[in-house]
C-alpha cells in the first residue's frame, strides 16, 4: 500500500507545471526559473504536501496483508487527483482526467487477493507515467523550437513577435496596402492576420523564415522600403541644401545693410561669392528679394523684442524701463512716417532698437505723432508705466506747450521726462558755434579739401 501512495504522489508532482508570465510556458514545478526566458515562476506546492495537509488523507491505518480494501484505495485516488487540482489549477484537463481514469479502471476490478490488486496499480500508475513523460517531452520539444525562433529574430531585424508568441514580417506588414494579390494579403506573415506559430509540426520554423524571405511578397516589401527611404533621403538633404542657401543669402542681405550699402550691391556681392566657390543657390539674388529677406529678419528681431519687452526682469520683478525717442521724416512720394525707437538695457549694456514705422495721416499735429506712439507701445507690449523718458526735436508738433506731444505727456503721464533730442541739439549747438565764430567754418573747409587730395591721390594705389 505504502508502494502505491507513493507512485501516486510521484505521477502528480511529475504532472505539476508553473506557467512563465513572460513567455507563456509551462515549466516543471520543481524549477525555480523558466528554462527559456530565465524569469522567476511563481511560487507553488507540491502534491505531496498538499496531500499530507489535506484532512482526506488516509490514517495509516493497518492493512491486512491478504486483503486491500477497494474504498481506501479510491480514497486515495480521490485525494491524489483533488492535490493535483489544488496545487496547479493550469494543470492541462488532458492529465488529470487520464490520471483519474487510469486509477479508477485499476480500482474497479480490484479482487480479494493483495497481490492482484497491487499488479492492477502498478499498471495504472506505469500508464500514467508514460502518458505524462510524453507530455513532458511535448514540452521540451516547444521549447527547443520557442528558443531557435528567437535566435532567428535577432539576426533578423524585419521578424516581430507578437505578445500571442506568433511572429510576422515588420516590412510586409508596413507596405502591406501595396500588395495587390489575394494571396499576399490574406499571408500569415502579415500582423493583422493570424500569425506564424514556431511550434507548428508541419514545418520547421527556420525553413519557414527561409522560405518568406526568398519569397517575391518579402522582396517586393523590400524594394517598397527602399524606395520610401530614398525619397525621405532625398526630400532631406533638399531641405538641407535649401537651408544652407537660405542662411548664407540672408547674411548677405544683413551685411549690407549694416555696412549701408544699396541693395543693389547685393546681387553683385552675391555674384562674387558664386565666383569664389560658395554655394549661393540658383534662385533669389535679386535685391528685391534682398528687401524680403530683410522683412523677415525684421519680424524675428521683432517678436524677440517683444518678448523682451513683456518679460519681468529676475533682479527687480518689473518689466525692463524704455525711453522713446520719435521724429517724423517724408519719403520719394511726399509721404509722411513717424520712426518710433526705444533704448533699455539688455544684459548691463544699452540697446537702440526700431518700435515701430508709423505712418501719418494728412494732418501731421502733436494730437495724431502722440497717437502714432501709443499704438507703436501696444504693438510691442509696452506698458505706460514702461515709457519714462521721452526724447524728441525742436518742433512744434512735439515741443509745443499746448498740443503738442509734450503737454499731452504732461497730462497723461506727468511722471514722465520729456528731453530734447541730443543728437538734434548737437547740431543746433554746432550751428550756433559756427555762427558765432566764423572762422570755424574755413577750418572745415581746409580739412575737407586737405583729405579730398589725399583721398583721390594715385600715389595711394601703389603697392609701396
Amino acid at each position: 500500500m505504502a508502494v502505491c501512495i507513493s507512485l501516486l504522489i510521484l505521477i502528480a508532482d511529475f504532472a505539476l507545471h508553473a506557467v512563465c508570465p513572460a513567455c507563456t510556458l509551462e515549466n516543471p514545478m520543481s524549477n525555480a526559473t523558466c528554462r527559456i526566458c530565465g524569469n522567476i515562476l511563481p511560487s507553488g506546492r507540491r502534491a505531496s504536501d498538499i496531500l499530507f495537509e489535506s484532512p482526506m488523507a488516509p490514517k495509516p491505518a493497518p492493512i491486512a496483508s491478504t486483503v486491500l480494501d477497494p474504498k481506501t484505495i479510491a480514497d486515495i485516488i480521490d485525494v491524489v487527483v483533488k492535490a493535483v487540482a489544488a496545487a496547479m489549477p493550469t494543470v492541462p484537463a488532458a492529465v488529470a482526467r487520464q490520471i483519474r481514469v487510469e486509477s479508477e479502471r485499476a480500482v474497479q476490478d480490484i479482487s480479494v487477493a493483495s497481490s492482484t490488486a497491487r499488479r492492477k496499480i502498478q499498471s495504472a500508475v506505469q500508464d500514467g507515467l508514460e502518458s505524462i513523460s510524453a507530455k513532458i517531452r511535448d514540452h521540451e520539444d516547444k521549447t527547443k523550437k520557442l528558443l531557435d525562433a528567437r535566435k532567428l529574430a535577432v539576426d533578423r531585424s524585419w521578424l516581430g513577435r507578437s505578445t500571442g508568441g506568433l511572429y510576422y514580417c515588420l516590412t510586409c506588414t508596413k507596405h502591406s496596402n501595396l500588395l495587390t494579390h489575394g494571396r499576399q494579403q490574406k499571408s500569415d506573415w502579415i500582423a493583422g492576420n493570424a500569425g506564424v506559430n514556431p511550434c507548428n509540426a508541419d514545418a520547421p520554423f527556420k525553413r519557414q523564415v527561409h522560405t518568406h524571405e526568398e519569397s517575391a511578397m518579402h522582396k517586393l516589401a523590400v524594394g517598397f522600403d527602399t524606395s520610401a527611404n530614398t525619397i525621405d533621403t532625398a526630400i532631406s538633404k533638399f531641405d538641407g541644401h535649401a537651408e544652407a542657401v537660405t542662411i548664407n543669402l540672408m547674411r548677405t542681405a544683413i551685411s549690407g545693410v549694416v555696412n549701408y550699402r544699396a541693395f543693389n550691391d547685393f546681387e553683385n556681392i552675391v555674384y562674387l561669392q558664386d565666383l569664389n566657390g560658395a554655394d549661393m543657390g540658383d534662385w533669389q539674388h535679386g535685391r528685391q528679394a534682398a528687401a524680403a529677406m530683410l522683412g523677415c529678419c525684421e519680424d524675428e528681431w521683432q517678436e524677440q523684442m517683444c518678448k523682451f519687452l513683456s518679460t519681468r526682469t529676475l533682479a527687480t520683478g518689473h518689466r525692463p524701463c524704455l525711453g522713446i525717442a520719435a521724429d517724423k521724416v517724408s519719403d520719394s512720394r511726399f509721404s509722411s512716417w513717424q520712426p518710433v525707437c526705444g533704448r533699455s538695457n539688455y544684459l548691463g549694456s544699452p540697446v537702440s532698437f526700431l518700435l515701430n514705422l508709423h505712418k501719418m495721416t494728412v494732418d501731421c499735429t502733436g494730437a495724431s505723432c502722440w497717437e502714432g506712439i501709443k499704438i507703436s507701445e501696444k504693438k510691442c507690449g509696452v506698458e505706460a508705466a514702461q515709457s519714462i523718458s521721452f526724447a524728441f526735436d525742436g518742433e512744434a508738433a512735439y515741443q509745443g506747450e499746448v498740443s503738442g506731444v509734450k503737454s499731452a505727456i504732461a497730462k497723461e503721464r506727468p511722471r514722465a521726462d520729456v528731453v530734447h533730442d541730443y543728437p538734434h541739439a548737437g547740431e543746433l549747438l554746432k550751428d550756433d558755434m559756427q555762427k558765432a565764430y566764423p572762422y570755424c567754418v574755413d577750418v572745415q573747409d581746409m580739412l575737407r579739401q586737405v583729405y579730398s587730395l589725399f583721398s583721390r591721390s594715385p600715389k595711394q594705389m601703389r603697392a609701396c
